[in-house]
């Protein structure tokens, strides 16, 4: 877990250390009500040293951010949907 703008920065940057052309491509945006969204990400890149692709479609995120006035004010990251929903108040 990264908590605080400080520990993203440091996994954004060894995250972009260990690949290239690393993108998060978001396949669906769930409106959550209010000022929540819930976004489905798949980590596409290829590996720096290996050259080995990587599409971790299988893998999916499910981020769910809080916006205030169209700003992201919060955000956290998900590896199943059924528990993204719950927090987002879209399933109990």
């Amino acid at each position: 877990m990264h908590i605080g703008h400080d520990a993203n920065r440091a996994w954004a940057v060894e995250m972009r250390q260990a690949f290239e052309d690393l993108r998060f491509e978001p396949d669906e945006i769930i409106d959550a009500g209010g000022d929540r969204v819930v976004v489905e990400c798949r980590v596409v890149g290829r590996g720096r040293l290996s050259g080995a692709k990587l599409d971790l479609f299988t893998l999916l995120t499910y981020n769910v951010y809080t916006l205030n006035n169209g700003t992201l004010v919060h955000g956290i990251t998900y590896d199943n949907l059924t528990e993204a929903l719950e927090v987002a108040g879209l399933r109990e």
